[in-house]
Parts: structure tokens; sequence; C-alpha cells
């Protein structure tokens, strides 16, 4: 790995750069032709809504079937398993909830740290 002098990068880095010359941007946007973009409907751009409205149409017809299909009184039970599970955990001792929840914050926090760190690092790097 290339170290540079420290004294030679502190002595670059103060010295101000100089201006450039008035003629410079003219000149190198002389040498860029402009360019129309012109709209192109790619294969993806309807082939990704379509799978996408095809599996919507397919989960639903799913799930309107099984509703049909189900003993009158499947709600009364999903309603009577949530409230076992309910009483379940409602006498379960506190500390998973408590792990569990910092844990949760932990990972959010550590999120929220980590990802202005790489934004930025990818802008410079940019």
């Amino acid at each position: 790995m290339y170290n540079p002098d420290p004294n030679i990068v502190d002595a670059l880095r103060r010295r101000p750069p100089a201006p450039l010359p008035e003629s410079f941007v003219g000149r190198v946007m002389a040498h860029i032709e402009p360019v129309r973009p012109r709209f192109r409907l790619e294969f993806l751009d309807i082939a990704v809504p379509a799978f996408m409205a095809a599996f919507a149409m397919i989960v639903l017809g799913t799930g309107f079937w099984v509703l049909g299909r189900l003993d009158p009184l499947w709600w009364p039970k999903v309603q009577t398993e949530l409230a076992l599970l309910s009483l379940y955990l409602g006498t379960m001792p506190a500390w998973p909830w408590i792990a569990g929840g910092l844990a949760a914050l932990s990972a959010v926090a550590v999120a929220l740290v980590l990802l202005p760190a790489t934004l930025v690092r990818l802008a410079r790097s940019a």
C-alpha cells in the first residue's frame, strides 16, 4: 500500500487550486454531441407488471376459493386459537419480550448508524 509523505499531502491540500481558463468549458462542451433521449418500451417493461398482475390474481383467486370451501365456523375457531395464544403469551416470563425488543432496537440503531455512513462513502466514491 502506498503511504505518501504527510508533509507533501498537507502542502497539496493547503494550496488553492488554479482557476480554469475562461474558454475551457466552451472547448470541452464543443466536443460533446447532444443526444436526445428516445423512449423505448422494453420486454421487461411489460413482463414485470404482467407477472405482478397475474400473481395478484392467482393469490386473490386462491384466497376466495379457499374461503368458499372453509367450514362455516372457521372464524370462531381462529378467534379461539388466537385467544389461547394470547393467554399462553400472557403467562410467559417477561425476559423474552425484553430481549426481543432490545434486539430489534439495536438492529434499528445499527441500521440508522451504518446507512448514512454507507451512503456518504458511496457518494464519495462515485
